[in-house]
């Protein structure tokens, strides 16, 4: 409800969300607290666009690539998707 409230706001919001640890992506999420068949499918028609992300390199350039999108006009709700290992991996990223 909240992602659709901004889509129909043009509020610019970005959503980062947790996703099942990238070795369970492509059916074999099993057993993951998030077993969505697709995930990102989910929310596709709520959002502008969808950043996933499946590595920590990727993270800066999904959030800076998501926040433009949420800011181009007309503006809206984005949405970024990192695997739960890649959430947990220690790794030193660049500021965004």
């Amino acid at each position: 409800p909240a992602l659709q409230e901004a889509a129909a706001a043009s509020a610019p919001v970005l959503a980062v969300c947790a996703q099942v640890p990238a070795a369970g992506l492509g059916g074999r999420r099993h057993g993951h607290p998030r077993e969505l068949r697709d995930q990102q499918a989910s929310f596709r028609e709520v959002v502008k666009s969808v950043h996933p992300v499946r590595t920590a390199s990727q993270i800066p350039s999904a959030i800076a690539a998501a926040w433009e999108s949420a800011l181009t006009a007309p503006h809206g709700p984005v949405w970024v998707e990192i695997p739960e290992d890649v959430l947990r991996a220690e790794t030193v990223l660049p500021p965004v």
